[in-house]
């Protein structure tokens, strides 16, 4: 289809007739989860410290992953295409280490056209809400509040999780339609995957409940 084109009778104009017309169509974008986008575009499944680059998209390192402010390269097509084009072994292989690709000479996306757009299949794969926000920032958040590092004493996520129970009892019942899930059956100290879209509304109500303890 991207070659031939799909034959279609478009009628641009109201006064004018249908005219017989072509149209060609490009590869913008692919949904996918982070680990799925990454296997498409040829990168390591990994995302331990160890790995050299972070995403499919960027040359950010893992180790740079925490400072917004590092200047990252965006990845093009030619660029993989380039290091996997390297006759020597020794040195293709190195090319594509230190991007966290594999070698994939013939990635199938690599044949599609994808309308100028330069990065191809490595910079049309939207970042998943789930696996960003829910899985990643929220997580971090979580294991900062209740981790190792937490500023909680021995006892207090214990505590913290009666209040939070008791405090959002009401809402379990009456405001099911209008808040995220935020019945905690393990407590907020132990969640689960499935109810981290609960933990912001949640920690608003802590942050503004500490700032309210304060200035009183």
């Amino acid at each position: 289809m991207q070659k031939d084109g799909f034959p279609l009778m478009l009628k641009l104009l109201e006064h004018k007739p249908p005219r017989p017309s072509t149209i060609f169509f490009s590869h913008r974008f692919t949904i996918g989860d982070c680990k799925g986008n990454n296997t498409l575009a040829g990168r390591y499944g990994t995302f331990t410290s160890k790995c050299a680059l972070i995403s499919c998209t960027c040359d950010c390192p893992s180790q740079k992953a925490d400072d917004p402010h590092y200047p990252i390269r965006f990845l093009t097509q030619q660029l993989v295409e380039d290091a996997c084009a390297l006759s020597n072994v020794t040195a293709r292989n190195k090319a594509l280490q230190d991007m966290s690709y594999h070698y994939v000479p013939n990635n199938a996306f690599y044949k599609l056209c994808s309308a100028g757009n330069i990065f191809g299949i490595h910079g049309c794969t939207p970042v998943n809400p789930m696996h960003a926000l829910l899985l990643g920032i929220l997580k971090y958040v979580m294991t900062g509040f209740c981790g190792d590092a937490s500023p909680l004493r021995p006892g207090d996520q214990g505590r913290l999780d009666i209040i939070i129970k008791d405090f959002l009892r009401l809402l379990w019942c009456t405001a099911r339609a209008f808040f995220p899930r935020c019945d905690f059956t393990n407590g907020l100290t132990n969640l689960i995957f499935y109810v981290f879209s609960g933990v912001l509304p949640v920690h608003s109500f802590l942050d503004a409940t500490s700032l309210m303890v304060s200035q009183t």
